[in-house]
């Protein structure tokens, strides 16, 4: 069995998604390496979440969104722990918002 992880881009509402580029970039990375050394199983799973992360660059936040989510609970607790474990560097000039709220989903794919 092949387990594999996509973490697709991360979005938010605001426009900083297009102004910072490199910083999005940098924390999906994060989350996707720690998302791979949480995942044991050999489940398959969507796990969608949203997060607030400070200027600091400290996690406020995070919630897993039910509705969006379609996964086991080993599954959602992987991927709410990986956030958790995640690090993200403060802001980077041009970033205004003393935070944002950003959305992410993670697929938990296996096969053969």
């Amino acid at each position: 069995m092949n387990r594999h992880i996509v973490v697709n881009q991360i979005k938010s509402e605001k426009s900083i998604i297009r102004l910072m580029p490199l910083i999005m970039k940098l924390w999906r990375s994060h989350i996707d390496e720690k998302a791979n050394a949480n995942f044991n199983k050999n489940e398959a799973g969507t796990v969608y979440l949203t997060f607030i992360i400070a200027k600091d660059g400290s996690l406020k936040d995070s919630q897993l969104i039910e509705e969006k989510t379609h996964a086991s609970p080993t599954l959602k607790s992987s991927a709410l722990k990986s956030l958790q474990q995640a690090d993200f560097p403060p802001f980077f000039a041009g970033m205004t918002l003393p935070e944002y709220t950003f959305n992410i989903e993670i697929q938990y794919q296996v096969s053969e």
